[in-house]
C-alpha cells in the first residue's frame, strides 16, 4: 500500500511540475472533453470515444504508475488511439451520416475531432522527442529514464 501511494505521490509531482498551460490542457479540457463521452453513449461517436479514452486511461495510468510520472511515453497510447478516433470521427461527421446525425452527436464529434487532432499534434513532438532519447520523467522523486 505504501508503494502504491508513493507512485500516488510520485505522478502528482510530476503533474504539478508541468507548465500551467499544459495541465490546464490536460485536465481542463482533454481530459473532460473524451470523459464527457458518457453522455454520448448513444450514439457512434460517443461510444467509440469512450473505448478510445477506457484504452488511453488504462494504458496511460500503468506507464504513470511504472515510470512514477508523466513521461513523454504517454504520447504512444494517444496515438495509438486517438489516430484512428479522428479517422472514423471525420469519416461519420463527413460522410453520408452527416446528415441524419443528432446535433448533439455533430457537435460533440466535431469538439472531439478537434480536440484530439490537437493532442496527436502535441504526441507527434513528445514521441520523436522520447525516440531521440529524451526519457526524463519531470517532477521530484520521479524516475529518472522512462
Amino acid at each position: 500500500m505504501n508503494s502504491v501511494l508513493n507512485r500516488l505521490q510520485s505522478i502528482s509531482r510530476s503533474f504539478q511540475s508541468l507548465p500551467l498551460w499544459v495541465r490546464i490542457w490536460i485536465a481542463g479540457w482533454l481530459v473532460p472533453v473524451n470523459a464527457a463521452s458518457v453522455f454520448f453513449l448513444d450514439t457512434p461517436i460517443g461510444f467509440w470515444t469512450a473505448i478510445s479514452a477506457g484504452l488511453v486511461g488504462i494504458s496511460n495510468t500503468w506507464l504513470a504508475f511504472r515510470l512514477r510520472g508523466l513521461s513523454r511515453a504517454l504520447a504512444f497510447p494517444h496515438l495509438a488511439v486517438w489516430v484512428p478516433l479522428c479517422l472514423v470521427i471525420a469519416a461519420r461527421l463527413s460522410g453520408p451520416d452527416a446528415e441524419t446525425m443528432g446535433r448533439a452527436e455533430f457537435l460533440y464529434g466535431a469538439i472531439v475531432l478537434a480536440t484530439n487532432t490537437v493532442s496527436i499534434g502535441f504526441d507527434l513532438v513528445d514521441a520523436f522527442r522520447w525516440i531521440a532519447g529524451d526519457r526524463s520523467v519531470p517532477g521530484p522523486g520521479a524516475s529518472e529514464q522512462a
